[in-house]
C-alpha cells in the first residue's frame, strides 16, 4: 500500500541520514580532534568509525532491498520480498561461504597485507 511503501522510505532516509551523520562526526573526531582510530585501545573513533562502517552496509543493503523489490522482480504483493540476487545467495550458501574463503586466502597469500599501503588495501577490498 502506499502508507507502507512511504514508511519504507522513510526508514531508508533516516538510515542514510544516521550513516551520514556517524561519517561526518567521525570525520571531525579525527580531524579536528585529532582522536586516531585504534583497534587496539577501542578509542571512541574506532567505535564512531565501527558503527559508520555497519550504518552504510544497512544502509546499501536496504537500497538493494527496496530497488530490488520495487521494479517487479521482487514480487512484493506475492509476499516475496527478495530480491533475486539475495534470494539466490540464501539458496547457494555453502558455495558463497567457500568461494568467499579461498579468495581471502588467495589474497592474504599474494599480498603482505600488514605492510600494504592505504590505497592497495582500499583497492583489494573492492576489487
Amino acid at each position: 500500500s502506499f502508507i507502507a511503501r512511504q514508511r519504507e522510505q522513510l526508514q531508508g532516509k533516516r538510515l542514510f541520514l544516521a550513516a551520514c551523520l556517524s561519517w561526518t562526526l567521525l570525520g571531525a573526531l579525527t580531524n579536528i580532534l585529532n582522536v586516531q582510530v585504534s583497534r587496539r585501545s577501542c578509542n571512541i573513533s574506532f567505535i564512531l568509525w565501527t558503527i559508520s562502517h555497519n550504518m552504510t552496509i544497512l544502509s546499501l543493503t536496504w537500497l538493494s532491498f527496496y530497488l530490488g523489490c520495487s521494479n517487479g522482480k521482487g514480487d512484493r504483493d506475492k509476499g516475496n520480498t527478495n530480491p533475486p540476487i539475495f534470494a539466490a545467495v540464501n539458496q547457494h550458501g555453502l558455495i558463497v561461504f567457500i568461494l568467499a574463503n579461498l579468495m581471502t586466502g588467495v589474497v592474504n597469500l599474494s599480498i603482505n597485507t600488514l605492510e600494504a599501503s592505504y590505497g592497495k588495501a582500499i583497492v583489494v577490498i573492492f576489487v
